[in-house]
C-alpha cells in the first residue's frame, strides 16, 4: 500500500461508501480504520486508496468483506448476567403487559456468519431461561 495515510484518496474513498452505501465511518479511530482497509486493499491486490475505490465500484460484493474487516462483531453482552437480569425483571414483563407482537429470531437463524459460537453457546440458555421465567410472570 502506498504511504499516502489518510488524504485525499482516503477520504474520498469513505466518501464512496457513505454515499453508495450509508455507513459514515467518519467516527471510528483513524488509525483502526486505515489498517482494516489496507488488510482488504492487500487481500485483493490493490496497492493506493483510489485503486480500491475503483475495485469497489467494479465489485459491489466487496462491499460485504470491507464492512467484516472493518466492522467487530462484540458480544460481550452475551456474558453480561446483570444485563441479562435487568432484560427480565426491568424490560421482558413491560413487553409481556403490552401485549404488542414481538419479533424473536429464530435459533436457526444465529449462525458462524451472525453470531460467533462462543456468544450463541452462551445466549441460548440465557433465552430459554428468560422465555421460561417471563412466561411464569404472564401467568400469574
Amino acid at each position: 500500500m502506498s504511504d499516502e495515510s489518510s488524504g485525499p484518496a482516503f477520504e474520498r474513498l469513505l466518501d464512496y461508501v457513505r454515499e453508495s452505501r450509508g455507513f459514515d465511518f467518519g467516527g471510528y479511530k483513524r488509525t483502526t480504520l486505515l489498517r482494516r482497509v489496507a488488510k482488504r486493499m492487500s487481500q485483493v491486490g490493490v496497492k493506493d486508496y483510489a485503486a480500491y475505490l475503483e475495485y469497489l465500484e467494479a465489485q459491489p460484493g466487496e462491499f460485504a468483506a470491507l464492512f467484516n474487516t472493518i466492522l467487530i462483531n462484540v458480544t460481550s453482552y452475551f456474558r453480561d448476567a446483570a444485563a441479562w437480569e435487568y432484560l427480565q425483571r426491568e424490560i421482558l414483563p413491560r413487553i409481556i403487559a403490552s401485549k404488542a407482537p414481538v419479533a424473536v429470531p429464530a435459533a436457526k437463524e444465529k449462525t458462524q456468519e451472525t453470531m460467533p459460537h462462543e456468544a450463541a453457546s452462551e445466549a441460548q440458555p440465557k433465552e430459554k431461561r428468560l422465555a421460561s421465567s417471563s412466561a411464569r410472570s404472564a401467568a400469574t
